[in-house]
């Protein structure tokens, strides 16, 4: 079982003031700072850093204004058959047999002109200090020009973040799904990145942050940091090992998404099927039911779903908008 056929079809930009979309026609491209730039203070300027605290856009969101301003309107809406974020596809994907220790997770289903609309229920999260080191590590990482040094005296805002629709293929099922977006490896400025011809050439990548004393490629975060990074055509991932103090003193590691597939080719194939098989449950419950006033719970326990009577939502309103 194969996931493929990614492709990036837009860049869209949220501003957490506006609390709207807006597109974007530029992207950050991936510096590795030179050894005498080291350590990298992943704490530097916390006291201005911006929280989400749960103030960012909805994984619907993104669907919503891309249909409204893609072209050929009529022709995309027959193009895919689920819609969803990565996150979904990533929790479906490494969801593994229940234990004592297993959190159930509640999920949302509706079929509206053919497609199904999938999302997590999720409960809010409170925000701490270790949330922002990853988005620092961006900072320091990426610039606004290929080579150029990035200012790491800014304020960084968690809200503020760049954000794709990705279609793919697995089995039969043709997806559209949104995905948090970094930067890029590209060596040479890209031009309007509204132009498809442009976007096409984007080499997406992503960075993550562990502890120093963690071996990262032989832990359990490794296979789900790959498919992350893999669900949105990233061709590096970047990993910045930080210290109690939360300086980063080793060099940032980047490695081949290419390779580090190839190293857990066996068990991604065993992932992909179990998403492929999810996706056909979820398809099957709602073969005749193509109404988006109709909702239907389900919850994730373990690597099986329990699935619940479908109820009244509020789609609706949601699904007129198209």
């Amino acid at each position: 079982m194969e996931f493929s056929n990614i492709r990036l079809r837009s860049l869209l930009h949220f501003d957490p003031e506006s609390h709207k979309f807006l597109p974007t026609s530029t992207i950050k491209y991936l510096r590795v700072p030179e050894d005498k730039e080291y350590p990298l203070d992943l704490t530097k300027n916390y006291e201005t850093f911006v929280h989400r605290n749960n103030d960012y856009p909805g994984e619907f969101d993104m669907v919503q204004y891309y249909f409204e301003h893609v072209d050929k309107l009529a022709f995309i809406r027959q193009d895919f058959d689920i819609f969803c974020s990565r996150k979904v596809l990533l929790t479906l994907t490494t969801a593994k047999p229940r234990t004592s220790f297993t959190k159930d997770l509640s999920m949302e289903a509706f079929r509206f002109k053919g497609c199904i609309f999938l999302r997590i229920l999720q409960e809010n999260v409170e925000a701490s200090a270790r949330d922002s080191y990853s988005f620092k590590a961006r900072q320091y990482l990426f610039s606004d020009e290929p080579g150029k040094l990035p200012d790491t005296n800014a304020p960084v805002d968690q809200r503020d973040q760049m954000y794709g629709m990705f279609s793919a293929r697995i089995g039969k099922f043709r997806l559209l799904y949104s995905c948090e977006v970094v930067g890029v490896t590209n060596t040479e400025k890209l031009g309007d990145l509204t132009d498809p011809e442009e976007l096409e050439k984007c080499s997406l990548t992503t960075v993550r942050v562990v502890k120093s004393y963690v071996k990262w490629r032989t832990s359990f975060r490794c296979p789900s940091w790959v498919l992350q990074t893999y669900f949105c055509g990233g061709n590096q991932l970047a990993v910045a090992k930080f210290e109690d103090n939360g300086c980063v003193s080793e060099r940032i590691e980047v490695e081949s998404v290419e390779d580090l597939l190839e190293s857990h080719v066996r068990s991604n194939q065993t992932s992909f099927k179990q998403l492929n098989r999810f996706l056909e449950q979820i398809w099957q419950k709602l073969d005749e039911v193509d109404n988006p006033n109709v909702s239907l719970k389900l919850t994730l326990s373990g690597n099986e779903f329990v699935f619940d009577e479908a109820f009244k939502t509020d789609f609706l309103d949601f699904a007129n908008q198209f």
